[in-house]
């Protein structure tokens, strides 16, 4: 007996195309049609539509952008921005304590912080303005990259908020690079009033000491009442700070090394200082 295969016989008597040639042909049209797909509900109707169009991390690779596509707000430019070059130290604030501390631009685009010789000698390097404010509420971002010299003679530091990294009397949010605990640290400080301390730090280790990389970030995200926290481009760490007061400062940030090596000037070169944040009132 002959066995037949459906998808060789034709379709009908009037017809003798095969149903196989038919399902082929059908595909084939559909796959040239421009408007498939695209109805009220229809998968690249709801691709188009949709507020956000999700793709895998890292897709999206420079040739497929084309030239002077990239407008300065997407840089982030049409924000309150610092990017300094370090030609002079003109208009910052500079807190030396001990002997030996100091501040030295050695070329354009990088300086270096020496700490005093003492046991917690602390050397900072801030802004604090006259006209501008920082607050969670405009979502401020502050990178920075680290260079250190000696390790073990001094930590380092940079916060957000205030002129002193390494106190804790004031509301900030900060990264700080504390060796006898061998350990980087994502750390903020709440005001706490009217409870005793007023002012509480709360950290986290995101790193060991020696694994500091050189690239640090903290990115303040209002909408989303979180601060996350990264080292070499690499989220190491995000606290949710929902409900927590904080501050609207002056001091916009500050970048700091502390003496952990009595007898010694600890020294670590800094560059790439990135501050932005919103708009007051937008």
């Amino acid at each position: 007996m002959t066995q037949l295969t459906w998808g060789m016989l034709e379709k009908s008597m009037f017809d003798d195309e095969t149903i196989e040639e038919a399902i082929a042909r059908l595909i084939s049209e559909h796959n040239d049609d421009e408007a498939a797909h695209l109805a009220e509900g229809q998968s690249l109707q709801s691709h188009k539509a949709s507020e956000i169009i999700d793709h895998v991390v890292d897709s999206i690779v420079a040739d497929k952008i084309k030239n002077k596509e990239i407008t300065p707000n997407k840089l982030n430019y049409d924000r309150f921005t610092i990017q300094p070059s370090f030609e002079s130290l003109t208009g910052w604030g500079q807190r030396k304590t001990g002997t030996g501390a100091d501040i030295v631009i050695d070329s354009v685009g990088c300086f270096r912080l020496v700490a005093g010789n003492a046991l917690g000698n602390e050397t900072d390097l801030y802004i604090n303005s006259s006209a501008v404010s920082v607050s969670p509420d405009y979502s401020p971002v502050l990178q920075c990259s680290f260079n250190p010299s000696t390790p073990d003679d001094a930590d380092w530091g940079m916060a957000i908020g205030e002129w002193d990294t390494f106190g804790v009397s004031t509301p900030k949010i900060g990264m700080k690079r504390v060796l006898a605990d061998n350990a980087i640290y994502a750390f903020y400080i709440k005001d706490d009033y009217p409870n005793t301390p007023r002012y509480v730090e709360v950290k986290q280790k995101i790193a060991d000491a020696d694994d500091s990389g050189k690239v640090w970030r903290i990115e303040v995200d209002v909408e989303n009442e979180e601060v996350r926290y990264y080292i070499d481009n690499v989220l190491k760490h995000t606290f949710d700070i929902s409900g927590l007061s904080f501050f609207d400062s002056n001091a916009l940030f500050a970048v700091s090394v502390k003496n952990i090596n009595a007898g010694q000037n600890g020294q670590h070169y800094i560059s790439s200082i990135l501050f932005f944040q919103n708009w007051q009132g937008v």
